[in-house]
């Protein structure tokens, strides 16, 4: 019994030693795990680098916030404001119509009023000199989209050729004076504006209710307004050549070929210039007389501003001449009074 007992505590020791240096190992492993990989808690914090500022170094900054302040609206735009949708009012163009998407030229196009129908009335400019020109075209809307689209291809030429305008003169191009009736084009029904109103008879001189029909377009029943100058196009014109005085106006129309100057009896200016546009293009003049006797028009108000100013007649109502009518432009460009 007594040996047993003595072998017994013998082996009791021998498991006690091999416990305690298990144990030993265990604490130097973590001690040593935990020196070159330390618990995320317990990490030291990294000291803080002071950056030197550098000459090159670029320095964040805060944009500003700008806000564009609003432009002031012309004499036009305060006259004439859109009153209508035209979308809710009129077919679209039909496809074989082909007009172009004008150029911008120094700046996007000057905004001078809007139609009844709310269309915008779009005047492009070229060049910066002290002597001004205008060009109107598409008075009579849609039965002279031909003359709209001839603006359309001259402010695409000029806006690729800026050292066509000499450095004395401005070219201002009206594109469509009539775009509520552009929208049927070449139709009869896309002469007048939206209210039945011929705008070549709704200027203040020698303005009528009535006019005689004798020698003069006569397929629809059109009026000539409520009173003179009663329509926003007429209204926006006027205020942008009374902002913008011009020397030389050219108002084109389809198709009675020719040139046709302001005035009866004729204004001396204007037949003139007739005359000086006639040998630059080959456009007829004296023109035919059809007997017309025009109230109310767009010409004869512009020269009594004091300005020269004809209509011109394109030879049909489908061809824009562009040839023959960019040497009529660039002839305006250097014509004097």
């Amino acid at each position: 019994m007594t040996k047993v007992v003595r072998k017994s505590s013998k082996f009791n020791l021998i498991v006690g030693g091999i416990w305690v240096g298990v144990v030993i190992l265990g604490l130097a492993v973590i001690v040593l795990v935990s020196r070159f990989n330390p618990l995320p808690g317990l990490a030291k914090s990294k000291p803080t680098e002071t950056v030197k500022p550098s000459a090159t170094a670029p320095f964040p900054r805060t944009p500003a916030t700008v806000t564009p302040s609003p432009l002031s609206p012309s004499l036009a735009e305060s006259l004439v404001t859109p009153s209508l949708n035209p979308d809710d009012m009129l077919t679209p163009l039909p496809p074989y119509v082909k007009l172009i998407t004008p150029v911008e030229f120094f700046e996007a196009s000057i905004v001078i009023g809007y139609s009844i129908g709310g269309r915008p009335l779009e005047v492009y400019r070229f060049g910066s000199g002290p002597n001004a020109y205008l060009v109107i075209a598409g008075i009579h809307g849609g039965y002279e989209a031909n003359t709209v689209a001839l603006a359309d291809e001259l402010i695409s030429f000029l806006s690729n050729r800026p050292e066509l305008i000499p450095v004395d003169a401005t070219l201002y191009i009206l594109r469509s004076l009539n775009p509520d009736g552009l929208v049927l084009a070449y139709q009869k029904e896309g002469r007048p504006n939206m209210r039945g109103v011929d705008l070549n008879r709704n200027f203040p001189v020698d303005w009528r209710q009535t006019w005689p029909k004798r020698g003069c377009w006569d397929y629809l029943d059109l009026n000539s307004g409520e009173h003179e100058a009663s329509e926003p196009e007429t209204i926006a014109l006027m205020a942008f050549v009374l902002e913008h005085p011009v020397v030389a106006l050219v108002s084109y129309h389809a198709a009675a070929p020719g040139f046709y100057p302001a005035g009866d009896p004729p204004d001396p200016d204007s037949v003139l210039l007739a005359r000086y546009l006639s040998q630059a293009s080959g456009y007829p003049y004296p023109a035919v007389d059809v007997g017309c006797r025009m109230t109310g028009s767009l010409v004869d108000w512009v020269a009594a501003t004091g300005a020269a100013a004809v209509d011109l007649e394109l030879s049909n109502h489908w061809d824009t001449e562009f040839e023959t009518n960019l040497k009529v432009v660039l002839a305006l460009l250097h014509w004097r009074q």
